[in-house]
C-alpha cells in the first residue's frame, strides 16, 4: 500500500479574502456548484510507504556537536554530504519548534567514551475545522478505505511539472499540511528533494477552488533507514569520534480531527584512538577460514574452512 506524501510546513500563511476574491473574479466564470472532488486515494501497489523525517536527526548531530566540539567533519557519502549542505545549515529553525515538540538528551559512557543521543520530535495538529467521516475507493473492485472529508478550513495549489492539485490543510496552530497524490513511488532521499520542488514552486502556483477535499486516515509506525549517517567521523583537539550506530522511528496519524507524528532518532558517537586507522565494513563475503581459541589451550578448539554450500541459517543452535 502506497500512502500519498504528506510534509508539514511552519509556514503561517493562509487564503485571505483577497485571494478568494482573486479566484472569484479570475478563476469561477459561472455561479456553479463544483462537485470536483479530491479524493487523495491509496493505490494498490507492491511499494512500500516511505517516511522522511529530517528535524529530530539535525537535532541530533547538534547535540553531539555541541558536546565534543569537532574542528572537522569527515563525511562518507553523498548522503551525509547532502544532509550537511542542505538541511544542517538551517538549524537555527528548530527554534521554532517548542521544547515540548522537540526533546533531546544525552548520555555519555566514559568507560568505552561513547556518547548516546537521543532526539524526539512529537507535534500534534488540529485541523482548522474538525472533518466528515468519508469513504475512500481506490476502484470499484477496492475495498473502500476509511478517510475524511473537510469543507471548510482548506485550500488548493496547482504548480507546475506535477499534474495534481495540492490541498492546503490549515490547522489552528497556523502549521499548514499539504497533501498531493503522488506520481510514482519515492525512496527516503529522493521523496525530500520531490517535496522541496513542489514547495519551491509553491510560490508560483495557481490557486483552485473546490467545494471539499477528502484524503484517508493514516496510522503508520515505520523504522526508516538513517544507516547512511553511520562512519561520519567528527575530528575533535582530543581525537576524533565516529557515529557506529543510527536508528530511527516514525509514528504517523490522521483521521477527522488533525495529525500527530512522532520520531525518535537514537545515534552513537564512540571515541576512535587514531582517524587513520578507521575502515568502514568488513565484509566476508568470500568462503573463509574460522577458528575458536581458548585461553590456556594451545590448539584451536575448532577450525574449518568454510564455503558457500554451507552458507544457511540455522535456525537455532539445537543439535
Amino acid at each position: 500500500m502506497r500512502l500519498v506524501p504528506c510534509t508539514l510546513h511552519r509556514m503561517g500563511a493562509r487564503l485571505q479574502p483577497a485571494h478568494l476574491e482573486h479566484l472569484n473574479n479570475q478563476y469561477i466564470t459561472k455561479r456553479e456548484v463544483y462537485m470536483l472532488t479530491m479524493k487523495l486515494a491509496v493505490k494498490q501497489t507492491a511499494q512500500k510507504t516511505v517516511t522522511a523525517t529530517i528535524a529530530p536527526i539535525i537535532s541530533a548531530i547538534q547535540k553531539i556537536e555541541e558536546r565534543i566540539h569537532p574542528e572537522k567533519r569527515i563525511l562518507a557519502n553523498e548522503q551525509q554530504e547532502d544532509f550537511f549542505k542542505i538541511f544542517f545549515t538551517k538549524k537555527d529553525d528548530l527554534q521554532h519548534l517548542s521544547q515540548k515538540e522537540m526533546e533531546v538528551s544525552c548520555k555519555i559512557n566514559n568507560s568505552a567514551q561513547e556518547i548516546e543521543v537521543t532526539s524526539r520530535l512529537d507535534v500534534t495538529l488540529h485541523w482548522e475545522k474538525i472533518g466528515e467521516q468519508a469513504s475512500i475507493y481506490v476502484d470499484e473492485k477496492t475495498k473502500a478505505f476509511e478517510g475524511v472529508r473537510l469543507k471548510y478550513g482548506f485550500g488548493a495549489l496547482r504548480v507546475k511539472n506535477h499534474p495534481h492539485p495540492i490541498g492546503m490543510i490549515h490547522t489552528q496552530s497556523e502549521d499548514i499540511v499539504y497533501i498531493t497524490i503522488a506520481e510514482r513511488p519515492y525512496g527516503e532521499h529522493e521523496l525530500l528533494k520531490k517535496i522541496r520542488s513542489l514547495k519551491n514552486r509553491g510560490g508560483t502556483g495557481m490557486f483552485e477552488r473546490y467545494d471539499y477535499i477528502e484524503f484517508p486516515m493514516v496510522d503508520l509506525d515505520k523504522n526508516p533507514n538513517i544507516s547512511w549517517l553511520e562512519n561520519l567521523l567528527f575530528e575533535t583537539q582530543s581525537g576524533p569520534y565516529r557515529i557506529i550506530s543510527a536508528t530511527q522511528k516514525t509514528r504517523f496519524k490522521m483521521n477527522s480531527i488533525g495529525a500527530r507524528v512522532k520520531s525518535d532518532v537514537v545515534l552513537n558517537a564512540l571515541y576512535t584512538a587514531n582517524a587513520s586507522n578507521i575502515k568502514i565494513g568488513l565484509i566476508i563475503n568470500k568462503p573463509f577460514l574460522i577458528w575458536i581459541e581458548r585461553e590456556n589451550v594451545s590448539f584451536p578448539i575448532f577450525g574449518a574452512y568454510i564455503n558457500t554450500p554451507d552458507w544457511k541459517n540455522p535456525g537455532s543452535l539445537d543439535m
